[in-house]
């Protein structure tokens, strides 16, 4: 089966700036990033590629073969809704309150998607969904749709993926006599992880500690939380819940349900607080960010399509 990832035009706009630089699909939510939760479940002979905007398609390529399942690429998979797409059929699809989740193309309106431009391509499969078979789904169905959807979903992401990384395999032993655990059966750690005189505390939430990680001296930390690999939690750090940290990041002070993506840095004091921060950002010491204003009014987002 060839899994193509599809960034639906509204979408990708709702989700700048982070969108600018990678597909849908690349977002991190949790644990696993939207396209590696969807990969985790499909067997091995299983392709996939990206249907996104031009400029980006050098990168991400669109790959179109004989069977094609087109996902809505903010879609967050579960098992069951993994088995209703793996079961779909040609010229099936799978809406959700008139949102596109899933659609099987037939071979011949799949062999149209290589012969135009992204939007007019966005508009078609919006079209034929239209007109096939609608096959039902119960369940509730995650979306990441906005920006703050991201941090929203992000500590139930991190519960979901931290059963799926975790099956059926066993942690390495936490071994530094001066680090205090607190549900330790919620606590996964990958090899080469350092950690030295910290608190972990999962009984909120699993702790996931990528590859390579290093956890410093009277660093704090509470779950739902999860860290990539070769990332540094610094000394005397407060990470708290619902807090995901990509790989390669490097982060002090207090943290509390916020996604860094990758190569970023928060190394000093300083609260962030439900924020989303993206690849190569780097905060000066005591930078400060907050989800309620002094004035009590709304927080006011920038929307690119506006």
């Amino acid at each position: 089966m060839n899994v193509i990832f599809f960034d639906l035009p509204q979408q990708r706009e709702a989700l700048k700036p982070f969108t600018l630089t990678r597909p849908v699909a690349e977002l991190r939510v949790g644990i696993l990033t939207l396209a590696e939760k969807w990969r985790s479940r499909f067997t091995t002979d299983a392709s996939f590629s990206y249907l996104t905007e031009a400029y980006l398609q050098g990168k991400f390529p669109l790959v179109v073969a004989q069977e094609n399942v087109l996902i809505n690429a903010g879609v967050c998979p579960t098992a069951t809704l993994y088995q209703r797409v793996n079961e779909l059929r040609s010229e099936q699809v799978i809406m959700d309150q008139g949102t596109l989740v899933a659609v099987y193309l037939s071979e011949e309106d799949a062999a149209s998607l290589a012969q135009r431009d992204y939007a007019a391509i966005a508009q078609n499969v919006l079209e034929l969904a239209e007109r096939y078979e609608h096959v039902a789904t119960e369940e509730a169905i995650t979306f990441v749709n906005h920006t703050w959807d991201i941090f929203t979903y992000n500590g139930d992401q991190i519960m979901q993926d931290y059963a799926l990384v975790t099956q059926q395999r066993t942690s390495q032993p936490i071994t530094d006599p001066h680090t205090r655990l607190y549900g330790a059966e919620q606590i996964f750690i990958e090899e080469g992880v350092t950690i030295r005189a910290a608190i972990i505390n999962a009984e909120s939430g699993p702790v996931y500690i990528g590859k390579n990680a290093t956890v410093h001296e009277n660093a704090v930390i509470k779950g739902p939380f999860a860290m990539l690999e070769e990332s540094h939690v610094n000394i005397g750090s407060k990470i708290r819940e619902a807090t995901t940290i990509g790989p390669y990041c490097k982060i002090g002070g207090e943290v509390k349900n916020t996604v860094f993506f990758a190569n970023s840095n928060k190394g000093h004091e300083g609260f962030v607080g439900n924020s989303v921060v993206g690849e190569w950002c780097n905060f000066g010491a005591d930078s400060n960010t907050s989800n309620l204003k002094n004035n009590y009014q709304f927080v006011r987002l920038w929307h690119y399509g506006q």
